[in-house]
């Protein structure tokens, strides 16, 4: 393969560079290219003044400093390797790289480099040949984004595109095209024939007419023909077309869009039927439709009929709208309403009241225009009557609803607060929220959330909107500010209501001062009977373990069984104080959680590990049924606070297992969740404790519970464990047989 021409000036480059010859450096100085002698760590040894000109700085800016200075940051690892790899091939080298023009733009060049060496072949530097291609690319870039823009129109557009090649029979179709009619891209051959296999065959003909006498006579190509859907309906399809000929006239290509219409034709003919069924209407509609003449005299009532007379009376044919029976002439509306006729002007909604004969008495609701004929001239009025007997009961319904309903908003023994989801502000509250922060009724209407909330914020807003659509309804604890600028905590019960067709969120507010007093004075109750008995008691436990060992000399028979149990109900009491104390700690929301991998199958093992002497106490055995493939399952959570619940749930099966049973406990895989089960073959959970098994301090069987030990709190606390793991904790149970508690937890990522 022969030397480019660029290839072949680089070379002449290298080679000329070797003697610094003065003939050199004035055809390096004065070429119209752009040259650069490159040393080998990158390093500008010589630039022409193309290569200045190309970048914008002067020779003395350039040389000395590094290539990669005036290399845009994103080519400089590329251009590195380049260099390198020219410095080892030995041999000219080309690449497309972007310079940093001294003013900031960007310059694109293509680099033709050779390597100069000594008379040993050792390689002195490299000197490029750049030539500027950034009109190039920008020109590319623009062919580009036309070509985009010609594709995202082709693909976007709601009429099918195609082209037919008359010499060939060759179709082209757009991807609009297939889909319009239910097809993929391509599953219709592109030639004329396969076209005409899904034309319905009653329209063949007008589709060849049509092409022929547009091709021939030069007749617009518009007609309309039925295409088959792939589902095997038919679409009705407007095509509209134009014939590409060439310069002798000769036709080359028909192109043009098809638009499905099926929907206009349809609507066309639900049109005429909508008609039709309107006609049939207003024939057999009884009091509804009806015309005035110009002296305000009915001409027309639709299906009047004479032996049905609740709603007339009796016939108005011929009478004025004042002269029928059962109205109040002497009504202020009536008086109103004559002088809108007497104007001739339009009315609306005229509501009155009619009595009939018959003792019927019904409320009206009547609309009207006037019609004038082509000179002007008034002629009459056209209008509809409508009985809305209902619809005034039920107003008159709803406004006795809405007093009974304020009567109780005012009264309520809570703060009553309901503001606008999108922006909460108030748009109604109860007289004890306004007195609570200070306020009157008027002064806290015109509020916002953000004004008694100190914490409220824009982040704050959107997550409780978010949540109020997930949920529909949300408690939680803030505080709110008085006029006066103290504050008071209040637990918020909120609900997103739907009231006369707008959302709204209604929140009972409750001051919760007292009831945080009272939290804290349990709280140090709490924290004061832990100390003053856990304290004590574990030195107990210490005291008895010693003694029972032995180490104050050998003891009756009976000592040792009285000592045994005054350890166990030491024991007891130890745990007791621990469960209520995680129990507080829940509820607080101040429990801490080390949160971390796990592994379920090990944290199963370590389980089953730390309760065997529990098992041995109680006369069981646990069996693991752990995954046959070896499969490690990897949740995220606290590995002290699992083994918390597995602990509970092992122990429990061990408690109310008979002698010589098994306690099967599983792994398995659920989704993207893993179940972890305990399952024993106790005496199973009564019905009617089963509903409240997770409650705190709750014994499906009380005296049992206290024989076989528990503090009936452990479910409580496990469940409570599990959830904060966003997991899941429930049971099986058959009555006599035996009871499955397990747990899921997600699989972490």
């Amino acid at each position: 393969m022969g030397k480019s021409k660029s290839d072949s000036l680089i070379g002449e480059f290298a080679d000329e560079s070797r003697d610094a010859s003065g003939a050199f450096r004035l055809f390096f100085d004065q070429a119209a290219g752009a040259l650069a002698v490159i040393d080998l760590d990158g390093t500008c040894k010589r630039v022409n003044p193309a290569f200045c000109q190309m970048i914008g700085y002067e020779v003395d800016e350039i040389v000395g400093r590094s290539i990669l200075d005036f290399t845009h940051p994103d080519d400089r690892a590329k251009t590195e390797g380049d260099r390198t790899s020219a410095l080892n091939k030995s041999s000219p080298t080309r690449t497309e790289k972007r310079y940093l023009h001294k003013d900031g733009h960007i310059v694109w060049g293509v680099v033709d480099r050779a390597i100069a060496v000594d008379d040993d072949g050792t390689p002195l530097h490299t000197i490029g040949q750049i030539q500027d291609i950034t009109e190039l690319k920008r020109t590319q870039e623009s062919l580009r984004k036309i070509e985009e823009f010609h594709s995202r129109a082709i693909a976007g557009a709601n009429d099918g595109l195609w082209e037919m090649d008359l010499k060939t029979g060759a179709v082209y179709r757009s991807p609009r095209w297939s889909l319009m009619l239910g097809y993929e891209v391509g599953e219709i051959a592109d030639t004329r024939e396969a076209f005409l296999d899904i034309v319905h065959p009653d329209d063949v003909e007008i589709l060849k007419s049509s092409h022929t006498s547009h091709i021939e006579d030069n007749v617009p190509l518009d007609y309309v023909t039925r295409l088959r859907h792939k589902k095997g309906h038919w679409v009705d399809i407007r095509t509209r077309g134009q014939m590409t000929a060439n310069e002798n006239g000769e036709p080359l290509y028909l192109s043009g869009s098809n638009m499905d219409i099926t929907d206009q034709i349809a609507a066309k003919s639900a049109l005429q039927e909508s008609e039709e069924r309107f006609r049939d209407f207003v024939s057999s509609a009884a009091d509804r439709f009806w015309e005035l003449d110009d002296q305000f005299r009915y001409t027309y009532i639709s299906q009047l009929k004479e032996n049905s007379e609740r709603l007339t009376g009796n016939s108005v044919i011929g009478k004025t709208r004042w002269e029928i029976v059962g109205v109040d002439l002497e009504d202020e509306n009536w008086k109103a309403h004559r002088a809108d006729l007497e104007a001739h002007r339009p009315f609306q909604n005229f509501i009155y009241q009619r009595h009939y004969p018959n003792g019927g008495t019904v409320w009206m609701q009547a609309s009207g225009v006037p019609v004038f004929n082509s000179d002007g001239t008034f002629s009459g009025y056209r209008g509809t009557n409508l009985e809305i007997t209902l619809e005034v009961e039920a107003a008159k319904a709803s406004e006795e609803s809405e007093k009974k309903f304020r009567a109780l908003f005012e009264m309520a023994g809570d703060a009553i607060m309901v503001s606008d989801p999108t922006n909460f502000k108030f748009i109604e509250v109860n007289k004890l929220a306004a007195e609570q922060r200070g306020y009157s009724v008027d002064e806290l209407a015109g509020m916002n959330i953000r004004d008694i909330n100190k914490v409220f914020d824009a982040e704050l807003a959107q997550g409780l909107r978010d949540e109020l659509a997930r949920v529909g309804e949300l408690t939680y604890e803030t505080e709110h500010k008085r006029k006066d600028g103290s504050s008071f905590p209040v637990e918020i019960r909120s609900r997103l209501l739907e009231i006369d067709g707008k959302n709204v969120v209604s929140a009972i507010v409750r001051d919760i001062t007292e009831r945080r007093e009272v939290d804290r004075l349990k709280d140090e109750f709490v924290s004061t009977v832990s100390h003053e008995l856990r304290t004590p008691l574990t030195s107990i436990k210490g005291a008895l373990g010693l003694i029972q060992s032995g180490i104050g000399g050998s003891m009756s028979e009976q000592m040792s069984s009285m000592l045994e149990i005054a350890l166990r109900n030491c024991e007891r009491l130890i745990l007791l104080i621990g469960d209520i104390l995680d129990m507080e700690k829940i509820e607080a929301g101040k429990i801490d959680y080390d949160m971390g991998q796990v592994d379920v199958c090990e944290l199963v093992a370590d389980a089953l590990e730390a309760n065997k002497s529990y098992g041995e106490q109680y006369g069981v055995s646990f069996l693991f049924d752990a995954p046959t493939n070896g499969a490690k399952f990897q949740v995220e959570g606290d590995d002290a606070r699992l083994m918390q619940v597995m602990s509970n749930l092992i122990s429990n099966a061990a408690k109310f297992s008979p002698k010589g049973a098994d306690i099967n406990i599983s792994v398995v895989r659920q989704e993207d969740m893993v179940r972890i089960s305990v399952s024993d073959y106790g005496p199973g959970i009564p019905v009617k404790s089963q509903s409240q098994i997770f409650q705190k301090f709750f014994q499906a069987d009380g005296s049992s519970t206290r024989e076989k030990g528990g503090t009936g709190l452990g479910l409580s606390i496990s469940k409570a464990i599990v959830e904060h793991h966003n997991g899941s904790i429930a049971f099986d149970t058959n009555v006599g047989k035996g009871t499955t508690f397990y747990f899921d937890l997600p699989m972490a990522d």
